[in-house]
């Protein structure tokens, strides 16, 4: 391949190649059949995890994308990842990506059968400030159902979080 100029060598990391163009490694990945794919996904997560530890940073999107590519799909990684990269896309004033990681961790909560009925709550609130944030007005059913379930498991804390969230900008 890099005789064949495809790949290049990274200049000052040995053993380490880069594609000459995107279009090369999107037909690379396109013919890997759906085993050497997700083994793939799976390595790749694993050396972000390596290299990034505890701080993955602004890779956050690369590791929920990466586990949720896995076979079969590390749950709790996935999910893990999708909340933290929801959670930085809020933060980075991003609502768009926000919303597409929350609903990513939304569905994975669901696939996971996890019980944390908090988890869920945070990941609804998220996703419906976010909503609130690009103008869906699906945010208000969002955060409304977010505070029902916050009511009727007695946190006081995340229902007036869901409310003030439905209500911010808004004077009338």
């Amino acid at each position: 391949a890099a005789a064949m100029s495809l790949v290049r060598e990274l200049a000052d990391t040995p053993g380490h190649y880069t594609f000459a163009h995107a279009h090369i490694q999107h037909t690379l990945y396109a013919d890997l059949g759906l085993t050497r794919r997700a083994r793939a996904h799976r390595r790749v997560a694993e050396a972000l995890e390596d290299l990034y530890g505890h701080r993955p940073g602004s890779r956050l999107g690369e590791l929920a994308r990466h586990w949720l590519a896995t076979q079969p799909v590390d749950l709790a990684k996935a999910l893990n990842y999708s909340r933290l990269a929801a959670d930085a896309a809020l933060e980075a004033l991003a609502p768009g990506d926000a919303i597409h990681y929350y609903a990513q961790a939304l569905d994975l909560y669901t696939q996971s059968g996890n019980t944390d009925p908090v988890l869920g709550i945070d990941l609804a609130i998220g996703l419906g400030t976010s909503q609130r944030q690009t103008g869906d007005p699906a945010y208000r059913q969002t955060l409304l159902d977010a505070a029902r379930r916050a009511a009727d498991l007695g946190d006081t804390g995340r229902l007036v979080t869901a409310a003030l969230a439905n209500n911010r900008g808004i004077f009338s």
